[in-house]
């Protein structure tokens, strides 16, 4: 549905998006106590892949990232990248959705096959994804409100417990800037700040008489920026750097240890349920990229013929997410050591940056 979601509505996607699994997986604690600075130079790169990636939506705004693609480059090197995005979408996606089954079936229900879990998140991705993109922006508009209430809470009383100790946090680059700067470029620049292309998909359904675009995007790079940042700071202050980096979910087991008195214990249940909302956008958003990318290739514009599309880029989505890895530690270790590298830079930050430059070059000469 074109041209109804409005910048508030995108924000919030972008903000749920961005703390997705970067939040379950403990995003730069390699660089230890300055994890959190890490984060924050990832943002500040963020900040500029937005402004990249307005650039190229304002080229053409009634066109998604495969069409423009397309459009720029020709038939043959434009198709063979468009069609390279959508399996990236589906890749990514399925990486996440891994995030999830992982992150359920280890601290919940164990007994429940990973797959099981993943199907149901699929089908309800599916769901959504049949109601219209107005209805994830909807959405995200209603569960941004319910995390924010309860982070506020959950802020507040992880204070209260007295388990958070600032001195852990310190000293501050005991390592030198070696590894902060290792951390930050490639990974927290492209994860989850680059992933944000993904959103070159969803720019052209947005209201055409908004105009603060760009000032909503920066936005929701900052502020998601500094949030993430502070989660990783609370990391490291309540369990220390060491520990930290070697939990699976630092997060819930730093929310295990809340307590005020003996009526308020273990908020690791409550704050599942959060974690669960923002891994369901994300994937929704990569799944929304990769079929519409595909639907967009073929030129299909009937329901029908979009549909059989999103059932078989589902089934892709949810085979990938249990064939891609044996465990949880080969999970992590690819999509933290690998994918940056030879995925996320290509994919992000290269190819953009070269089709920026061709448009740049092809403004200039049309407007000569």
């Amino acid at each position: 549905m074109k041209g109804n979601v409005a910048p508030r509505q995108l924000f919030c996607m972008m903000f749920l998006f961005e703390l997705g699994s970067s939040v379950v997986v403990g995003l730069g604690l390699q660089a230890k106590q300055a994890a959190w600075v890490a984060v924050l130079i990832g943002m500040a790169a963020g900040l500029l892949l937005m402004a990249m990636y307005y650039y190229i939506y304002r080229f053409s705004p009634s066109r998604n990232w495969a069409e423009t693609l397309v459009y720029l480059l020709g038939p043959y090197a434009g198709t063979a990248l468009a069609l390279g995005y959508m399996l990236y979408f589906l890749y990514i996606g399925s990486r996440v959705l891994g995030d999830f089954g992982y992150l359920i079936s280890i601290t919940a229900f164990n007994e429940t096959p990973v797959l099981v879990m993943n199907a149901v998140m699929m089908i309800l991705i599916m769901y959504s994804f049949n109601k219209g993109i107005l209805v994830l922006a909807r959405g995200s508009e209603i569960m941004f409100g319910f995390l924010f209430f309860v982070g506020i809470i959950v802020a507040f009383l992880t204070g209260m417990s007295g388990i958070v100790k600032p001195e852990q946090s310190l000293p501050l680059f005991e390592d030198g800037l070696k590894p902060l700067l290792q951390t930050a470029f490639p990974l927290t620049v492209t994860f989850p700040f680059g992933e944000l292309i993904v959103f070159l998909m969803i720019l052209p359904t947005l209201r055409k008489e908004d105009s603060n675009i760009l000032a909503t995007m920066l936005k929701a790079v900052f502020i998601g920026g500094v949030t993430l940042a502070a989660v990783i700071w609370t990391e490291i202050a309540v369990l220390g750097p060491d520990r930290a980096s070697m939990e699976l979910f630092p997060l819930m087991t730093v929310l295990g240890k809340v307590g005020v008195g003996d009526f308020i214990q273990r908020l690791d249940a409550v704050v599942l349920s959060l974690l669960i909302v923002g891994v369901f956008f994300k994937i929704a958003v990569y799944y929304y990229g990769a079929v519409t990318s595909y639907a967009s290739l073929l030129k299909m514009s009937g329901k029908g013929e979009r549909g059989v599309v999103a059932v078989l880029i589902g089934g892709a989505m949810l085979w990938l997410s249990i064939a891609m890895s044996r465990n949880y530690s080969d999970h992590i270790k690819v999509g933290l050591q690998a994918v940056p590298y030879y995925m996320h830079v290509p994919m992000q930050i290269a190819v953009p940056l070269i089709v920026t430059l061709f448009i740049f070059i092809r403004s200039r000469r049309q407007g000569k």
